[in-house]
């Protein structure tokens, strides 16, 4: 899983960090789609020099060309100047391993929670950490976040189900990077009864397009799953 790859490193190398953004929303049983892993480290010289080896162990590369040194020294101007809020690293083999390093704040400029994941304690932040950032951010992609955490702390459970655990909510995400990777697991029989009208239109239109029936359902289950 790429998430514990990520944190598994980063706790090797001894680096301070906490989960943000989508995952950290997951780790607290909400679902929302996303496949970068956004984290927050130390804002030292060390923390993003070591932190950059951590992303280049992992087989990831800067998005743009600069270094941790450069970070470190410039790091205001980028944020004021070019208005850069994260450092982003990505695989260029496989753009759906991608992280984001946050530079706007540092693992100590927020309330940390410990969430059990994959056999130990994974430093995440907290809900009111995480609602303080979205409503910073304001974007639009971030309106609808703010009001899950409002849900989630108001109601104490998952706004999509009660029964939705952390680990759910990461395999969800997993699921979905793999899905932009284009590289399946191998498949599973199950059995689905559809109308018989739909059938026909499914095998039509395969045989328009000279593909399996079967295989268009999958190509149209997978785009249903992307979001809009």
């Amino acid at each position: 899983m790429f998430l514990l790859d990520v944190t598994n490193e980063l706790a090797r190398r001894k680096i301070k960090f906490a989960v943000v953004g989508g995952y950290a929303l997951a780790l607290h049983g909400i679902v929302r789609a996303t496949m970068d892993v956004d984290l927050v480290i130390g804002l030292s010289k060390k923390s993003l020099v070591d932190a950059e080896a951590a992303m280049k162990a992992l087989g990831l590369s800067s998005r743009i060309p600069v270094t941790a040194e450069e970070i470190s020294k410039f790091r205001v101007e980028y944020i004021e100047n070019r208005n850069l809020v994260a450092w982003s690293f990505v695989d260029f083999k496989d753009p759906s391993r991608q992280v984001d390093l946050l530079i706007v704040l540092g693992v100590d400029d927020i309330e940390i929670e410990k969430v059990s994941f994959g056999g130990k304690p994974l430093p995440v932040a907290s809900l009111d950490s995480l609602l303080k950032m979205k409503l910073k951010a304001n974007r639009k992609e971030d309106q609808l976040d703010i009001q899950r955490i409002k849900k989630r702390r108001k109601a104490g459970v998952s706004e999509v189900s009660a029964e939705v655990t952390p680990e759910q909510a990461v395999q969800f995400l997993e699921d979905f990077r793999v899905l932009y990777s284009s590289k399946d697991e191998p498949t599973q029989a199950i059995s689905l009864r559809v109308p018989g009208n739909v059938l026909r239109m499914l095998k039509t239109r395969a045989a328009s397009e000279g593909k399996k029936y079967q295989s268009l359902i999958i190509e149209i289950l997978r785009e249903s799953l992307k979001p809009r």
